[in-house]
């Protein structure tokens, strides 16, 4: 499914689910776009700091250079698979995000970064849901751990995440 579909069946859901909040809706829809679409600077700073010598860094920092703005998305798209650490996408980070949306949620934020959290949250499920799909796993997100996590513990974090999302999204709306 089209990432961005996704993102606006989300915020349109919470918009219809949390008319209550009024004008905080504007914040709602900014802090969910820009949250879910936060994770693609994993992939600059793989570009820049982690394998700047690369033939696809190479490339984007050219197209960055000459200002080429969707021929630096066209390239981070084609090329993403090559790029497997990366520091955000892994379950030592999305724990951090959990407890950080947590506090956002609990601490009466506004609707901004509510939303930033929340699609930021939401971006990182939906990916880490999009790769069990296709590959009956999730191993690409336990890079950081040492030893191989077996599939059934995966599947409880996953789902836990899930719970908790869901969860932190009801709180708001």
């Amino acid at each position: 499914m089209n990432r961005l579909l996704v993102v606006a069946i989300y915020l349109g859901v919470g918009t219809l689910l949390g008319f209550r909040n009024g004008l905080g809706l504007i914040g709602w829809w900014l802090g969910g776009l820009i949250g879910f679409y936060l994770l693609d600077i994993d992939h600059l700073l793989d570009v820049y700091f982690l394998h700047p010598e690369s033939e696809s860094s190479r490339q984007v920092k050219e197209a960055m250079k000459s200002r080429r703005w969707k021929q630096v998305w066209r390239v981070l798209l084609a090329t993403r698979e090559q790029r497997k650490r990366l520091i955000l996408h892994s379950v030592i980070f999305q724990v951090v995000v959990l407890v950080l949306a947590v506090y956002v949620v609990t601490s009466g934020s506004g609707m901004w970064s509510r939303g930033l959290v929340l699609g930021f949250g939401l971006r990182i499920l939906s990916e880490q849901v999009r790769e069990f799909m296709a590959t009956g796993k999730m191993d690409s997100w336990f890079w950081q751990i040492k030893d191989p996590v077996p599939n059934n513990l995966q599947v409880v974090f996953l789902t836990a995440g899930i719970v908790i999302w869901v969860i932190l999204t009801m709180a708001v709306v």
